[in-house]
């Protein structure tokens, strides 16, 4: 959750490094807060009698509109933990490498490691 609430707040930084965890954390409560605010928003809905289906949608669209820059700064960050430019993020099934890659250990040339003091 402390990723999370990182990457949040962070949101505006495309400089220095994210770790693996802090990518996957980001990703997979990303994914569990989005179907709590889908569940919650049918729930409402479905009590006050609206066209659930198409209020659905452009709800949840723009709650993923919202989540869009902390996503690509995550993102970013995720890449050059690896060494690489911020570019790779955008080539298809490379990025899922990078992103599931371990980060290069110690400085590079984006920032000091994220994981220095921590227990590896």
């Amino acid at each position: 959750m402390k990723y999370y609430i990182k990457v949040m707040r962070e949101y505006y930084n495309l400089k220095g490094r994210a770790c693996r965890a802090e990518f996957w954390s980001f990703m997979a409560i990303n994914l569990l807060v989005t179907i709590a605010v889908g569940v919650l928003i049918g729930i409402v809905l479905e009590a006050l009698k609206i066209n659930s289906e198409l209020m659905m949608d452009i709800s949840l669209r723009l709650y993923m509109l919202a989540l869009l820059p902390p996503y690509i700064s995550v993102m970013i960050r995720r890449v050059q933990d690896t060494g690489r430019s911020q570019w790779h993020a955008l080539v298809p099934f490379y990025n899922l490498y990078i992103f599931l890659k371990k980060g290069t250990d110690g400085e590079n040339i984006y920032g000091p490691d994220p994981l220095m003091g921590l227990d590896k």
